[in-house]
């Protein structure tokens, strides 16, 4: 659950040693009192490089840097108004067990059409995310 992902599914795949890349697709219903939005959906693409010392995982790294790309959709879901927008976190996976953990990462995401899409928001907003994964 977070920002721009909204509560979301994902999914990772290891490029390289270090280098995973992701896919993520969410949700937020509307919710009148935190905020003037009907229905969001999001699509997200992302790259991951993991450095620092190494984690429970033996073969991944505790830290990790995220870059990606989000469109953020409200319904009626038009496409020449969704909110696109690019993202660089700073983030770590903490293993609870050996398959199952928690992620926490933040940053920031830069507004890439801030004239064209619905949200009518600043050019960079903080970003925070918070996942509980399942590592297959």
């Amino acid at each position: 659950m977070g920002f721009p992902e909204l509560a979301s599914i994902s999914v990772r795949y290891k490029l390289f040693d270090q280098v995973r890349a992701g896919l993520s697709t969410g949700f937020l219903p509307d919710m009148p009192r935190l905020g003037k939005w009907d229905n969001l959906f999001s699509l997200s693409g992302d790259f991951y490089y993991h450095f620092g010392r190494f984690s429970y995982s033996p073969d991944k790294r505790l830290f990790y840097v995220k870059l990606g790309m989000n469109c953020i959709l409200q319904q009626p879901y038009e496409w020449d108004r969704a909110w696109w927008n690019s993202c660089f976190r700073v983030g770590g996976e903490i293993f609870t067990t050996r398959n199952f953990g928690l992620n926490l990462e933040g940053g920031f995401i830069c507004n890439l059409n801030p004239e064209r899409n619905w949200a009518h928001v600043d050019r960079f907003l903080p970003a925070i995310n918070v996942n509980l994964f399942h590592r297959f």
